[in-house]
């Protein structure tokens, strides 16, 4: 089948513009402390943290394998809200959303990420997976799973 309806990442530029992407810190107090780290994941892409007494706010850049052997699904995703930070540094996110790419069409994303902070270390896990429309016609699905990350101040 011909083009998926692909950005380099459809998230990105609807998260970022809405001022939820790392770029665009959220106002915290003078007495707030943001503590970034930057990392990379299995794939060799981008993993960025900002954690504060808020919570984690992640950046992640992913490709997900399609099931019918197309180019891969690139992205970038971001948390709308910081994640809280459970006992012994853990957090996660999982959820299901929309989103438009830039022609308009609709893609379905199913994500999860489990983290742990170590010091001045983060580790984790990334899964993905994006449904939607090819341009000529028929639907995709890609995934990218078991994806680990690391990332250090």
């Amino acid at each position: 089948m011909g083009g998926r309806h692909r950005t380099p990442g459809p998230l990105s530029a609807l998260l970022v513009s809405a001022g939820l992407g790392l770029g665009a810190a959220a106002p915290t107090s003078a007495q707030e402390q943001v503590q970034k780290y930057a990392g990379t994941t299995s794939q060799g892409q981008r993993i960025a943290l900002n954690v504060s007494s808020a919570g984690v706010r992640y950046r992640i850049a992913w490709q997900g394998e399609c099931e019918d052997g197309g180019q891969p699904f690139e992205s970038t995703t971001s948390n709308e809200q910081p994640l809280p930070v459970r006992r012994r540094g853990k957090f996660s996110d999982k959820k299901s959303f929309e989103a438009k790419a830039d022609d308009g069409a609709t893609v379905s994303f199913e994500i999860s990420l489990v983290g742990e902070i170590q010091g001045g270390r983060a580790l984790g896990t990334w899964e993905a997976t994006a449904k939607g429309p090819y341009a000529d016609g028929g639907k995709y699905t890609c995934s990218a799973k078991e994806v680990t990350w690391k990332a250090k101040k």
